[in-house]
């Protein structure tokens, strides 16, 4: 930016050697010359003492001073030379010359926007001071997202172990009703048979119990046509045969009804 403010200085310079030659004779520039002359002159003379380098640098900052100051009397056109341009002529310029001068005069416009821009992008005064306590907070703040993030990392490894192991566990619950749902079909089976069996005795004592009558009503005819004592007694004998042969075939029935029904009850358990 300084050195576009150097050729915006030269060539308005150059525009002011070319129209007002007298302005470089001001006394600001007169005096730029002689401190330059004597700045030089010193240095040649003294070498490396100290005050007279002390001297030297003064004289050289002041020769900076006259610089600028020349520069000033340059770029705005006053100065020290009004009694001088009051009697000149005016400048002409070309309408090239013109549009040159305008267009720098943006340029200047627009560098002077951003210096000003820049300025008030400026810190505050005070904000070495607050430097410290921001970069202590900024560690602290990394220091506690640091933290957050480690226990986030080991929540989440937690979490995706436990949906493992809740996997596995599903799995072997799963595997687990399916045994279950299985013995319990095999059981439904066994219940099924025992119930068919159930019933096939069921029949078989009905049927059983409906000859023991026919048997006994048969008996109780025969005896009361025969008059003969000892057909009545082979009939009484063959009678108690016949209803002790029942008996042990009721009994026999009943034995194997009541260990259907342990069988079944144990299959239920």
């Amino acid at each position: 930016m300084y050195f576009l403010l150097s050729i915006l200085i030269v060539k308005r310079a150059k525009i002011k050697l070319r129209t007002h030659p007298s302005v470089f004779f001001s006394p600001n520039s007169i005096r730029f010359g002689c401190h330059f002359d004597s700045t030089s002159s010193i240095s040649r003379r003294h070498g490396s003492s100290s005050s007279i380098t002390e001297q030297s640098r003064r004289r050289e900052a002041e020769a900076m001073a006259g610089l600028l100051a020349w520069a000033a009397d340059v770029v705005g056109g006053h100065g020290s030379v009004h009694g001088d341009e009051a009697d000149d002529i005016p400048i002409l310029f070309t309408e090239e010359q013109q549009s040159y001068v305008r267009e720098l005069d943006r340029k200047s416009a627009s560098l002077t926007r951003a210096i000003q821009d820049l300025r008030q992008r400026l810190p505050p005064a005070d904000i070495s001071q607050r430097l410290p306590h921001l970069l202590a907070h900024s560690l602290a703040s990394n220091a506690a997202l640091t933290m957050q993030l480690n226990a986030h990392s080991a929540t989440k490894e937690q979490t995706q172990l436990r949906e493992v192991t809740l996997q596995e566990e599903n799995a072997a619950y799963e595997r687990a009703i399916s045994n279950c749902e299985s013995k319990i079909q095999e059981k439904v089976q066994e219940t099924d048979l025992l119930q068919r069996k159930l019933k096939e005795i069921d029949d078989v004592e009905i049927n059983l119990r409906e000859q023991m009558e026919n048997v006994e009503a048969a008996k109780v005819s025969e005896s009361a046509k025969s008059s003969d004592l000892v057909v009545l007694r082979k009939e009484v004998r063959e009678g108690s045969d016949a209803e002790a042969a029942k008996v042990s075939v009721l009994e026999k029935l009943e034995a194997k009804k009541k260990e259907l029904v342990i069988m079944h009850n144990a299959h239920s358990l």
